[in-house]
């Protein structure tokens, strides 16, 4: 499938995976080409504004950029149980009896001390092209996996760990720029793509709350295995274009159990803790999620960290019955419903630290008529944000590099759904 997309957002230094045409099927650019300054500007010559490129390539294009702009706030699911089980859910049920859960701490060893010094800075380009090349490229290993496990064949499971050891390598180099490029999910292909973001915000955040290497991994493969039950969901229930009955979603409410028939026979090569990810991320601290029900107190910390970063990149994601929510309005929900008892607060506040409350890669208005681009959370006053800024109406320019934790006499105003120029 072929899609329409303007100059202006194809990425200066990026390496599409396929030919470039324009609208009238003329290829522009060959497979592997670079996009550079100087091909763009040939192109305007040319009065061409907009070229068409493989659908695969999009992932490529819209990296660290919002894809939603809605601020509606989707409806609460629904409060259903599932009651199947299998002999992993059994052996998960008894290790949650017997033991006590570990405590969120931060670790004497945290995995975060491995991580390159960020400075007040922009993203370093070739840094960008070549995380959100091995992000495809993790897209696309994922993708072969769930095609493999939805014709009943698990065997390759443990590239799980490989992928995320290698995504997680990307986030010592810059971490910021690996949150941004987590945090802005495109919508296709589901799950592969959800479970890669979702991995990636789950990391960010634990990187914040101080896990060690061994907890991050175990987060990480959790997520990344989480949805592969959704394949045994109808096909009509999962791109349902309405929000779901309750007896419609209890099928959704069904899909950590699923996971856990998909992949019984290679359960050896996930770890516990991913496993206790997969099973209960969709809990909630209040008891009101699936598939048990249970409470903060009964949920494995890793799946309540997994519970956030899940949430938020669904929110931010299109999904067939509803487009995906602005960043900033995905992540006053997640407030509210923190607020309800939902999420464990002590998470949420690894997310603000990580992403901000106007998430890296937003838009955003500033006083004294000016834009940017938050591109570096302020650990402490989630207000005041590192931004990229220009004059509002003159954004093709270089931009400022500002702390708006120093400029204290500008503040945001407000969350962009884009500027232009």
């Amino acid at each position: 499938m072929f899609c329409n997309v303007t100059l202006e957002s194809l990425p200066l230094g990026a390496r599409l995976g396929s030919s470039i045409y324009d609208e009238r099927q003329t290829k522009l650019l060959a497979a592997g080409a670079e996009i550079t300054e100087q091909l763009l500007g040939s192109l305007q010559r040319r009065s061409i504004d907009s070229v068409v490129v493989n659908q695969q390539d999009l992932g490529r294009i819209f990296a660290f950029q919002p894809q939603g702009k809605s601020r509606i706030t989707p409806g609460d699911r629904h409060d259903v149980r599932a009651t199947l089980e299998n002999d992993v859910s059994r052996e998960l049920d008894r290790e949650l009896r017997l033991r006590p859960l570990p405590v969120l701490t931060p670790s004497r060893n945290p995995f975060a001390a491995k991580l390159r010094p960020t400075s007040p800075q922009a993203y370093d380009s070739d840094l960008t092209n070549y995380l959100a090349e091995r992000r495809e490229f993790h897209v696309q290993r994922l993708h072969t996996l769930v095609e493999s496990c939805a014709k009943g064949d698990a065997s390759d499971l443990e590239l799980t760990a490989d992928v995320f050891r290698d995504s997680l390598a990307g986030a010592m180099e810059d971490v910021d720029a690996y949150a941004c490029l987590g945090a802005n999910p495109y919508m296709l292909p589901y799950p592969s793509r959800h479970v890669i973001h979702t991995a990636m915000v789950a990391a960010a955040i634990g990187l914040k709350l101080g896990l060690d290497e061994k907890n991050l991994h175990e987060l990480g493969i959790g997520c990344l295995i989480h949805d592969l039950g959704m394949l045994s969901v109808d096909r009509m229930t999962v791109g349902a274009k309405k929000f779901l009955e309750p007896l419609e979603f209890s099928e959704i409410a069904k899909h950590p159990l699923r996971t856990f028939e998909l992949i019984e026979k290679q359960i050896d090569v996930v770890p516990l803790g991913s496993r206790m990810v997969a099973y209960q991320m969709h809990e909630r601290c209040n008891g009101s999620g699936y598939p048990r029900g249970r409470t903060k107190e009964q949920t494995h910390p890793l799946a309540r960290i997994a519970a956030v970063a899940d949430a938020f990149t669904a929110l931010v994601t299109a999904r067939p019955h509803r487009p995906g929510m602005l960043p900033y309005a995905a992540v006053e929900k997640l407030l509210r419903d923190t607020s309800r008892g939902l999420f464990d607060p002590q998470v949420v506040r690894g997310l603000l630290q990580a992403v901000g409350l106007f998430p890296v890669g937003s838009f955003v208005e500033l006083n004294d008529r000016l834009v940017g681009r938050v591109i570096r959370a302020n650990q402490t006053d989630y207000t005041r944000p590192l931004i990229e800024m220009w004059p509002a109406g003159r954004t093709a320019g270089t931009p400022a590099i500002v702390d708006l934790a120093l400029e204290t006499h500008l503040s945001i105003v407000r969350p962009l759904t884009g500027i232009r120029s």
